[in-house]
């Protein structure tokens, strides 16, 4: 299965897949910006899925992120992937 690797600073952080062929799979950098400074204030790293309405994370939460950090995505072939360490039901909204 494809799956992505997930290194910061030379240490692994989980190898993420989901081996079902309809779904999401990602990882996500965002900085955020609180206060009138403009500044950002939070980097955060997310490895996730959405697969059968079911969300799947492999941070737990936020992974912390810094100004100076190195961050690799790879992608790659596995035979598996590390388990998640939080599954969640997707919540759909109602269209009006």
């Amino acid at each position: 299965m494809i799956c992505l690797e997930v290194w910061v600073n030379g240490e692994k952080i989980c190898l993420a897949g989901t081996g079902i062929g309809k779904g999401v799979l990602n990882s996500i950098i965002d900085l955020n910006s609180i206060g009138a400074e403009g500044a950002f204030k939070y980097i955060n790293l997310h490895v996730g899925a959405l697969v059968n309405d079911e969300h799947l994370r492999w941070t737990e939460q936020l992974h912390p992120l810094e100004v100076g950090d190195e961050v690799i995505i790879k992608i790659v072939e596995a035979d598996a992937a590390d388990e998640p360490v939080r599954k969640h039901p997707h919540k759909r909204q109602e269209q009006k």
